[in-house]
């Protein structure tokens, strides 16, 4: 418990340095390309028979938790921009919260296990206010999300390789 609000600490310290005396920056959209078909299928996996339950339990299983008709967004490695294939997502995402006004949704940011913990909370905070902040560019009201960041904590993929490492930094959205 004390490792987590210490790690929420220091992720909001980065954060409040990172703002205080810097101008708004736009989002980016051309870092990175789409998923290739391999990583769209690692993405859509279950995780493999045979693994252990210990295995099992680190990968992020709460669909019923996951707002239908949105998409989860991926980014690039030690990167919050959000890429081009995310953009795509996100207009579509932007229209279902726009014509659904009592739609209300926490964006979860998610890292990969690369990284310190508090590095990683810091990172997957900014993955989820960039897309917060590309959202409200699309006419979603701010007051209708919340951000959390979980960094590494919640793996999609429990394996140790790129291509899990891929469908782990996300940002996922969930009912608020």
């Amino acid at each position: 418990m004390k490792r987590r609000i210490f790690s929420v600490a220091v992720a909001v310290f980065f954060v409040a340095m990172g703002l205080s005396g810097c101008t708004k920056k736009a989002v980016r959209t051309d870092v990175g390309v789409g998923l290739t078909e391999k990583q769209a299928e690692v993405v859509k996996a279950e995780p493999v028979k045979g693994e252990t339950p210990a295995e099992q339990a680190v990968v992020d299983k709460s669909p019923e938790q996951k707002v239908t008709g949105l998409t989860d967004i991926f980014f690039d490695f030690d990167r919050y921009s959000v890429r081009d294939d995310g953009v795509k997502a996100l207009d579509t995402d932007a229209k279902l919260l726009t014509s659904k006004k009592d739609m209300r949704v926490v964006i979860e940011g998610h890292c990969d296990e690369r990284g310190t913990d508090e590095y990683n909370i810091a990172l997957g905070d900014k993955r989820a206010e960039a897309v917060k902040r590309y959202l409200t560019t699309r006419g979603v009201e701010a007051s209708r999300m919340k951000v959390v960041s979980y960094g590494n904590e919640r793996p999609f993929c429990g394996n140790h390789d790129e291509e899990c490492w891929q469908s782990n930094r996300r940002a996922h959205f969930v009912a608020n």
